[in-house]
């Protein structure tokens, strides 16, 4: 799924965006920056390979 125009039109709407990248993350190219998510979210367990329960969250600075 293309993110970007539904990134965009949430920053146009002042709406938080929040992407569950666990199925992609790691798989295909993914930039939180790009798309315009306000905060991005998955477990390290599927692509990344990493152990169960190893999780990752982004949130930029201006929103914390």
């Amino acid at each position: 799924m293309d993110l970007t125009p539904l990134g965009h039109h949430c920053r146009a709407n002042d709406i938080l965006f929040c992407v569950d990248a666990i199925q992609s993350l790691d798989a295909i190219s993914f930039n939180a920056q790009v798309i315009e998510a306000d905060f991005v979210v998955a477990d390290g367990y599927k692509w990344m390979l990493g152990p169960e329960g190893l999780a990752l969250f982004y949130c930029p600075v201006e929103l914390r």
